[in-house]
């Protein structure tokens, strides 16, 4: 097993810029892959997420992905 240490400051912790290396349409497109197997053959979607606008948008992303692979609802039921 290998160990790294490094050296860094509480600012550099707290403060250091965080950089995206993944392409973010690449990344999208791997996280939707995996919702749709996850989905896949399922009747309900619960998702806890931030009650702020991003956290909105994460969820109707998710359901936009999974909604064509989840089990269609029984007669007289809504999806909301």
């Amino acid at each position: 097993m290998c160990k790294v240490t490094y050296m860094v400051t509480i600012h550099e912790i707290y403060f250091i810029t965080v950089v995206k290396v993944m392409h973010a349409s690449l990344c999208k497109c791997i996280l939707n892959n995996v919702y749709v197997l996850q989905a896949k053959g399922c009747d309900m979607v619960v998702l806890w997420l931030d009650c702020d606008k991003e956290g909105e948008n994460i969820c109707f992303e998710v359901l936009d992905a999974v909604r064509p692979v989840m089990n269609r609802p029984a007669a007289g039921h809504q999806v909301l």
